[in-house]
C-alpha cells in the first residue's frame, strides 16, 4: 500500500523535497527511500535528473551523524543539501526557499518569468516567503 501511495503523491510533481535522516544508522534505509522515490518519479514519466530536488538533511540535533552530503544518493545535476532540525523548525524555511528557487529557475527557463512578466527571482522568493513567515 505504501508503494502505491508514494507513486500517487509524486504524480505530476513539479519539485521534490526529500527529507533524509542524517544518522549513520539510517544510511541504508535512506538510500532505499531515495531509490524508491526515483523509481516512482520515473514510473510517473518524470525525469529525476531534470526535476528540481532538494535534500533536507534532517535530525541534525541527534548523535551519530553522517559526515557526508549523501554522496551515496546518485543524483545529477548536484542537488542542494540543507541541514535541518525540523522538530525545532530549523532548516525548514531554508529547504522551502531552496526548492522555490530551483522551481523559479526551471519556470524561468521554460516560460521567461523574469523577461515576460518582469518577475525576478529575488522578488518572487521575497513575496512567497514573506507570506509563509507571517504565519
Amino acid at each position: 500500500m505504501h508503494e502505491s501511495t508514494r507513486r500517487i503523491v509524486l504524480q505530476g510533481s513539479d519539485a521534490v523535497a526529500f527529507v533524509a535522516d542524517s544518522r549513520k544508522s539510517e544510511a541504508a534505509p535512506t538510500l532505499a527511500y531515495w531509490k524508491d522515490m526515483v523509481r516512482n518519479l520515473e514510473a510517473n514519466g518524470l525525469d529525476p535528473r531534470a526535476l528540481p530536488i532538494v535534500i533536507q538533511k534532517n535530525k541534525m540535533d541527534l548523535e551519530g551523524l553522517r559526515d557526508d552530503e549523501f554522496a551515496d544518493l546518485s543524483r545529477s545535476p548536484k542537488v542542494p543539501v540543507i541541514p535541518a532540525k525540523a522538530i525545532q523548525g530549523e532548516g525548514v524555511l531554508e529547504t522551502l526557499e531552496a526548492l522555490l528557487s530551483l522551481c523559479y529557475r526551471d519556470l524561468d527557463r521554460a516560460l521567461g518569468l523574469s523577461r515576460r512578466f518582469a518577475l525576478p527571482e529575488k522578488e518572487f522568493l521575497g513575496s512567497v516567503l514573506s507570506r509563509v513567515e507571517a504565519r
